[in-house]
């Protein structure tokens, strides 16, 4: 008798923790800010101390929304960045979580920004980091009125036309982040002849 009720003392501290902890995760979602998000973002803590170089175009308060809704895979894509041994991968696809958790590494092939189209996803987001070379990305804000192919479910991708992206250069370590908010392209090379390896992880979107 003396044992059931351990075990039942020992079972329900385990429910307040674990309460305790979700309640907490879900406070700091809830009451960010973009004064708090800037300061946590700046912090890197979630970067696990490596060298990943944030660009200064990433919504930082959708950053922190969407980590602390979803740390364990954020924490499983940020892991997989910091391998050692990225550079050494071959191209192809890496299921990181399942289908929560995906990532592609695979080398750039246009120079020409003009064939590179604008790209929106819903499901997903998407964290693209340069392992080597150097290239080019964009962003604009996701404009309804400008789609130019309907959304498909199955690739993830509405296609848009617009004028109004911004393009940033990226070098090795350069980390790029894309909501279903930001129509972007990916990767055009600098220079033609150059090798671009990048990795793009997807981690799926929580509203």
């Amino acid at each position: 008798m003396k044992n059931i009720k351990q075990n039942l003392t020992l079972f329900a501290l385990l429910l307040i923790i674990l309460s305790t902890c979700s309640f907490s995760q879900i406070s700091k979602s809830n009451t960010l800010n973009k004064e708090s998000a800037k300061k946590w973002f700046k912090g890197k803590t979630w970067s696990k101390g490596t060298a990943i170089n944030p660009h200064s175009s990433i919504n930082v308060l959708e950053f922190a929304k969407q980590y602390y809704k979803n740390q364990k895979y954020w924490d499983k894509a940020i892991e997989f960045l910091n391998n050692p041994d990225l550079d050494k991968l071959k191209p192809g696809k890496y299921n990181i979580d399942s289908t929560f958790v995906v990532a592609t590494i695979s080398y750039a092939e246009n120079s020409d920004t003009g064939k590179v189209k604008w790209e929106v996803h819903r499901k997903f987001l998407d964290l693209q980091y340069v392992i080597s070379g150097s290239a080019f990305y964009a962003i604009a804000p996701f404009n309804k009125k400008e789609i130019s192919e309907a959304y498909n479910d199955s690739t993830d991708m509405t296609r848009v036309i617009t004028n109004k992206g911004k393009y940033y250069k990226a070098t090795p370590g350069t980390l790029f982040v894309f909501f279903p908010s930001d129509a972007h392209k990916s990767a055009i090379k600098e220079k033609a002849d150059e090798i671009v390896k990048r990795v793009v992880i997807k981690i799926i979107y929580k509203y």
